[in-house]
């Protein structure tokens, strides 16, 4: 049985005959600048800060409910966004006093690799492309230190 879409599923972001906006390049550095520089001081201060922290019953229905803006706004407010509403939260993977999870902590190298990938925005689900080669290089030798011995 097909139910119809709820509206709110079959609304867009945009509307359909609108791109996307533009961002100046300058603008797109500076938050970029921005953003690296929050990152890296979020993940100084981690150690001191609480492993885990509450939400307060509206702030997670906000989130939940899905009513947070719709209009467009100056880049910036990502970074503020995740500053305010989602960072005060954190579950504890990045906390040293937390450990045994399946999501790993935060590695600087592991953050800024992201950061590279969602730019690049491949797919190594299809096609010949350079992440497909090295998605093939890693695996490859990973498979090998498991044939190596015993205990590994």
């Amino acid at each position: 049985m097909n139910e119809p879409t709820p509206a709110r599923f079959g609304e867009t972001f945009l509307p359909l005959d609108q791109p996307p906006p533009a961002v100046h390049p300058k603008v797109l550095r500076d938050e970029l600048v921005a953003a690296a520089e929050w990152v890296s001081q979020y993940l100084s201060d981690l150690p001191a800060g609480p492993v885990g922290r509450q939400m307060l019953a509206r702030q997670r229905a906000r989130l939940r409910e899905g009513r947070l803006d719709r209009q467009s706004a100056d880049l910036g407010g990502v970074l503020d966004f995740v500053r305010d509403e989602i960072a005060p939260f954190p579950t504890g993977n990045g906390h040293p006093a937390f450990f045994a999870w399946i999501n790993s902590p935060p590695a600087p190298a592991g953050v800024i690799a992201e950061l590279l990938a969602c730019a690049i925005n491949a797919t190594s689900g299809m096609g010949e492309n350079a992440l497909m080669d090295l998605e093939r290089g890693t695996v490859c030798p990973s498979a090998q230190l498991r044939l190596a011995g015993p205990g590994l």
